[in-house]
């Protein structure tokens, strides 16, 4: 996608149900506290599966076992460090967590370097249509990616995410 492609399904992306207006929120807040709470992580997982009911059931459970101090001491330690390998590692730790809610928080902290690594966005940006698999090599390769073309055309990697989570969600319906 060109620049301008790139702007028009960001537009219609921040149109839809997903902006809740909880992203923005929350970015103020992590990066005022340096570390998330348990419950704003409660409330992504919610904003996450807002459409897959089973899911975000599964995964709240999960989540319910950390202990709230956990969370936060592990989410400073994130926000403390540029090394996206040990952020990742890091929020991987705790029940619940794996490389696609991994990347929500740290796209909520810094929507500059990082966008949500889920099915839409991966084959968007990377048109493979195979099962996503969910793993450390393909989140880099899909950071890369945004990264290159957040530095191409000068807008965030986030923008650049929801515009290509949008394009596809659209187009394979």
């Amino acid at each position: 996608m060109q620049k301008e492609d790139i702007i028009h399904w960001k537009k219609k992306y921040d149109d839809s149900l997903y902006n809740t207006g909880l992203e923005k929120k929350l970015r103020q807040k992590f990066q005022k506290n340096s570390f998330v709470t348990k419950d704003d992580l409660k409330n992504i997982i919610d904003w996450k599966f807002q459409r897959q009911k089973g899911r975000k059931k599964r995964f709240m459970k999960m989540f319910d076992r950390v202990d709230s101090l956990y969370v936060e001491n592990v989410t400073n330690l994130v926000f403390e460090t540029e090394d996206d390998k040990y952020r990742l590692k890091l929020l991987k730790t705790m029940d619940g967590i794996g490389y696609s809610l991994a990347t929500v928080i740290l796209s909520f902290y810094d929507p500059k370097r990082y966008g949500i690594f889920d099915r839409h966005s991966w084959r968007g940006l990377t048109k493979e249509e195979s099962k996503v698999n969910y793993n450390y090599k393909n989140t880099n390769k899909f950071l890369e990616k945004l990264r290159k073309l957040s530095e191409k055309y000068d807008l965030p990697c986030r923008d650049i995410e929801k515009a290509y989570f949008e394009k596809h969600r659209s187009e394979s319906r």
